[in-house]
C-alpha cells in the first residue's frame, strides 16, 4: 500500500478532533464522535456536517481501510450502538466483544444506517487513531529514510568520483608540468646543439684551413728547404775527397713530447682545463707545457745540426667538465602489496647535469622485490577471556565469554565470525530456583518508563501505578557502606500533537515526574501523584526524556539503564526503533516489561528494542488482571532478571550461618586506626580458605581480592568484631562503620568479619 502525505493529514485531524481537551477522563463537549455500521464496515460519524464534510474530503482508500481497521480494534462498546439489518438478530459492530441477544422481531428498513448518541472514551480511541497514524508515519520515515540513505550514497559516490576527478586534475596538472619542462629541456638542448653544431662548423672550417696552410709549410719546408737542398748538397759532395756524401751524417731526433707530463697555469699550478676559453687571443686562456725531443743521431762535422730540442705550447684550453650530482637516496617506499612479491622503489633527483664531457648521471631510481610470501593467511585468535558476569541471580541466567583476534586474515585466509562457537561461548549461570525476596543492591541509574497512555484506561493505569511503587521497595540506595540503585521516574502515554508557530505538528514530550534520587520515599510520593494521561502512547518521546535525565545526574561508574513499563503497544515504530539504538549505543541497558494478555506482533518489535540478549531483557507480564492480584511475583520476577547485583537475605543468612563470616564493606578496607592488616597469602585462595586462616591467627576479620588484579589475595585485619557489632551488621549491611576508625575505599578489595563465636 502507498503511503502518501495525505494519508498522514487524515489521522492528525482525527487525532486533533479525538483528544480530550480537558482534565476530564470522559469527554462530554461537542462534537460528539460516533461510531456507525455500514455495508463497508465502521466508520465515524462526528455529528457535525461541517467536520464530516472536511474528513471525507481528505479520505484516501488507504486511510479508510486503515481507520476501518482501527475501529475494529475498540475492545467492548464505546457507548455507541449500531443497528444492522439482518434475517434474525441485531449485533453491535461485529467487531466488538458485544453480547448477541435475541430479538422478537426484524427492524424496520433502514436502520442499519442509525448512529446513537453515547459517551465515547475519548482516551482510549485517540490512542487507537494514534496507532493508525503511526503506522502511516512509520511508513513515511521509512521511505524518507531509505530516501535520505540513497541521497546519502549518491552523495558519497559523487565525492568519490570528485576526489578522483580531483586526483586527476592533479595528476594532469604534474605531468602537464612535466611535459612543459621536459619540453622546455628539449627546446633548450636542441638550441645548444644547434649552437654547437655552428660551432663544430666554424671549427672544422677555421681547422681545415689553418691545416691547408700549415700542410702548404711543411710542404714548403720539407720539399724545398730540407729535401732539395739536401739533394743539391748531395749532388755537389758526390766528387768531393773530403767529405764525400757517404761521410756525412745528418742529426737525426725524436717527435715532441711533453717534459713533465703536466700543463702548468700562470700561478705554476698544474691545470687540466680553463673555462674562461675560449677567447679571441688563444695565447690567453689554457696553461703552457714544456715540449722535448730527444738526438736520435748526433750530427758529424759535416751534417746537418741540431734543431732546438724544446719549446713551449699552450695546453688544457678546454672547458672543465662538470659531473652529473645527484642527491642522497630516499628512504625505501611502502611495499605496493601485502604479499605474493610486491615492489619497493627508492629515488634520487638529479642535482647538476653533465657538461663538458662529465660524467654521466647513474640510475634514478632502484626497485627491489618485498613481501614475497603468499597472500593466504588464516586469522590467529587470543585466549579466552573470563566468563562473563551471570546476567540474573536466579531462574537461570546466561553468561559468555569470547576470543578476540590477534592476527588477521590476509588474502583468501579464513577467520570465525565474531558470533560462532570457536569465538562466543554461552551457558546457563545461576540456575537455581529464586527464593522469592531477592533485592537489588547493584550500582545502577534506573529510569522507570511508565506508561500511562489511553488504552491502558483509568483503572489500568492505578494498577500499573501500584505495581511500579512495590517495585521500587524492592531496590536499595545505599549497600554495604557505597550507593547502589539510584531511580528516576518518566511518565510517557500523555501524546498529542502540538501546533509550533510556523504551523507544523510535533508531539509532545513526555513528562519528567522525578529525576535521579536515591530518596525512594519521594518517588512513591512523586508516582502517586501522577494521573492517567488519556494519550497516545508516545514511547520515542519517552526515551528522550530518560536519555536526558540519565545525561543529567547519571553516575559515570554506575550502569545506565532504562525499564519501560507498558501494555506493549505504540504509535511510532520508526521513531520508537530509532530512539531505543540511541540508548543502545551509549551503553544504556533498554529492559521491556509490556503487560498484554495477547502476544501480538508489536511484542516482536519489543524484543528488538531491548538490550541483547532479548532473553534476559525482556518479561511479558500476562495482562492487568494477573499483575493486580500477584504483584508481587512480577516484582521479584523483574528484580531477579533486571537487577545485575541482586540477592536473598533469606538464602544469604542460610550461606553466612554456614561459613560464619559476612561482607561489612564491599571495594574498601580499615584505615591503620580501624584495623591493622597483614598479608596471609599473595594469590591462589577462596574466601573460605582466606577466612580459615585468619582464624587460626587469632583474627576475626579479613580481605579478600575483589577485582580481577586482586582476586585471589588473602589479608588479615586485626578488626574489634564483638559480639553485639556482629548482631548489629547481621541486621543492617547499609552503612556499617568501621570501629576506632574509617573506612579506605580502594576498589581493590572487600571486608569481612567473622562470629566471634567461630575464632
Amino acid at each position: 500500500m502507498s503511503i502518501r502525505k495525505n494519508d498522514l493529514a487524515v489521522f492528525d485531524f482525527i487525532l486533533n478532533a479525538t483528544a480530550c481537551k480537558d482534565e476530564a477522563l470522559i469527554q462530554v463537549s461537542a462534537p460528539k464522535i460516533q461510531i456507525c455500521s455500514s455495508e463497508t464496515g465502521p466508520e465515524l460519524n462526528f455529528n457535525n456536517p461541517k467536520l464530516q464534510a472536511q474528513l471525507e474530503l481528505m479520505m484516501t482508500p488507504a486511510a479508510r481501510f486503515a481507520l476501518r481497521e482501527a475501529l475494529g480494534q475498540v475492545e467492548g462498546p464505546l457507548g455507541l450502538m449500531q443497528i444492522k439489518e439482518g434475517p434474525e438478530t441485531s449485533t453491535a459492530l461485529p467487531t466488538f466483544a458485544a453480547k448477541v441477544v435475541p430479538v422478537a422481531e426484524k427492524p424496520s428498513g433502514g436502520q442499519w444506517k442509525k448512529c446513537v448518541d453515547g459517551t465515547p472514551n475519548c482516551g482510549l480511541l485517540h490512542d487507537l487513531m494514534s496507532l493508525q497514524w503511526g503506522k502511516f508515519k512509520d511508513g513515511f520515515d521509512e521511505l524518507t529514510k531509505e530516501m535520505s540513505g540513497n541521497l546519502g550514497t549518491f552523495d558519497a559516490t559523487k565525492r568519490n568520483v570528485n576526489d578522483e576527478l580531483v586526483a586527476i586534475n592533479d595528476d594532469k596538472t604534474k605531468y602537464t608540468e612535466a611535459q612543459a619542462s621536459t619540453v622546455s629541456q628539449i627546446n633548450g638542448d636542441t638550441e645548444e646543439m644547434n649552437e654547437k653544431d655552428e660551432q663544430k662548423r666554424d671549427l672544422t672550417h677555421d681547422y681545415e684551413k689553418t691545416c691547408a696552410t700549415f700542410k702548404a709549410k711543411i710542404t714548403e719546408i720539407l720539399f724545398t728547404k730540407i729535401c732539395a737542398v739536401r739533394k743539391v748538397r748531395n749532388e755537389l759532395l758526390v766528387n768531393s775527397k773530403v767529405s764525400p756524401p757517404s761521410q756525412v751524417s745528418d742529426c737525426d731526433f725524436s717527435d715532441w713530447a711533453s717534459k713533465t707530463g703536466e700543463c702548468m697555469g700562470e700561478a705554476g699550478v698544474a691545470i687540466l682545463c680553463d673555462d674562461s676559453c675560449p677567447q679571441k687571443d688563444p695565447y690567453k686562456c689554457g696553461g703552457s707545457e714544456i715540449m722535448r725531443r730527444d738526438v736520435v743521431v748526433v750530427p758529424n762535422a759535416n751534417g746537418m745540426k741540431c734543431p732546438p730540442l724544446e719549446r713551449q705550447k699552450k695546453c688544457s684550453q678546454q672547458k672543465c667538465p662538470i659531473d652529473c650530482a645527484v642527491s642522497r637516496w630516499s628512504g625505501w617506499s611502502k611495499c605496493t602489496k601485502d604479499c605474493e612479491s610486491g615492489v619497493q622503489a627508492k629515488t634520487r633527483s638529479i642535482l647538476t647535469k653533465p657538461k663538458n664531457g662529465g660524467v654521466a648521471c647513474d640510475a634514478v631510481q632502484e626497485d627491489r622485490p618485498c613481501n614475497t610470501g603468499s597472500c593466504d593467511r588464516d586469522c590467529t585468535l587470543k585466549d579466552w577471556v573470563e566468563w562473563a558476569p551471570c546476567s540474573m541471580a536466579c531462574g537461570g541466567g546466561r553468561t559468555t565469554r569470547i576470543r578476540k583476534v590477534l592476527v588477521p586474515i590476509r588474502g583468501q585466509g579464513k577467520c570465525p565470525t565474531q558470533h560462532s562457537v570457536d569465538r562466543l561461548e554461552e551457558k546457563v549461570c545461576n540456575s537455581q530456583d529464586c527464593v522469592g525476596d531477592e533485592v537489588c543492591i547493584a550500582q545502577q541509574d534506573l529510569i522507570l518508563m511508565v506508561d500511562a497512555s489511553g488504552s491502558l484506561k483509568e483503572d489500568g493505569y492505578d494498577i500499573v501505578k501500584n505495581f511500579v511503587a512495590n517495585l521500587t521497595t524492592k531496590y536499595k540506595s545505599e549497600y554495604y557502606g557505597r550507593s547502589a540503585v539510584r531511580m528516576g521516574v518518566a511518565l510517557f502515554g500523555n501524546g498529542h500533537l502540538i501546533t509550533a508557530p510556523d504551523g507544523s505538528t510535533s508531539v509532545k514530550p513526555a513528562m519528567n515526574v522525578l529525576g535521579l534520587t536515591s530518596d525512594f520515599e519521594l518517588v512513591r510520593t512523586k508516582l502517586a501523584a501522577t494521573t492517567w494521561q488519556q494519550g497516545f502512547t508516545n514511547m520515542a518521546q519517552g526515551f528522550t526524556l530518560a536519555d536526558t535525565m540519565l545525561s543529567q545526574g547519571g553516575r559515570s561508574a554506575a550502569q545506565s539503564a532504562v525499564l519501560v513499563i507498558s501494555d506493549g503497544k505504540y504509535s511510532f515504530k520508526f521513531q520508537t526503533a530509532e530512539k531505543a539504538q540511541e540508548l543502545k549505543d551509549k551503553s544504556v541497558q533498554i529492559f521491556m516489561a509490556p503487560i498484554t494478555e495477547v502476544q501480538g506482533e508489536e511484542l516482536k518489535d519489543l524484543k528488538n528494542w531491548a538490550s541483547s540478549p532479548w532473553e534476559t531483557n525482556y518479561e511479558r507480564i500476562p495482562g492487568l488482571a494477573p499483575l493486580k492480584f500477584n504483584s508481587e511475583i512480577f516484582v521479584q520476577k523483574l528484580i531477579a532478571k533486571f537487577c545485575p547485583d541482586s540477592f536473598s537475605p533469606q538464602m544469604r543468612d542460610a550461606q553466612e550461618n554456614q561459613v560464619g563470616y559476612i561482607m561489612v564493606h564491599e571495594g574498601g578496607w580499615p584505615d591503620e586506626q580501624c584495623g591493622q592488616r597483614q598479608i596471609l597469602q599473595g594469590s591462589g585462595m577462596d574466601k573460605d580458605g582466606c577466612a580459615q586462616k585468619a582464624r587460626t591467627k587469632g583474627l576475626k576479620s579479613f580481605g579478600w581480592g575483589a577485582s580481577s588484579n586482586t582476586r585471589g589475595m588473602c589479608f588479615g585485619i586485626a578488626l574489634d568484631v564483638t559480639a553485639e557489632y556482629w548482631t548489629q551488621a547481621k541486621n543492617d549491611r547499609t552503612d556499617i562503620k568501621c570501629p576506632n576508625g574509617a573506612w579506605e575505599d580502594s576498589g581493590l578489595f572487600d571486608t569481612y568479619i567473622m562470629n566471634p563465636t567461630t575464632v
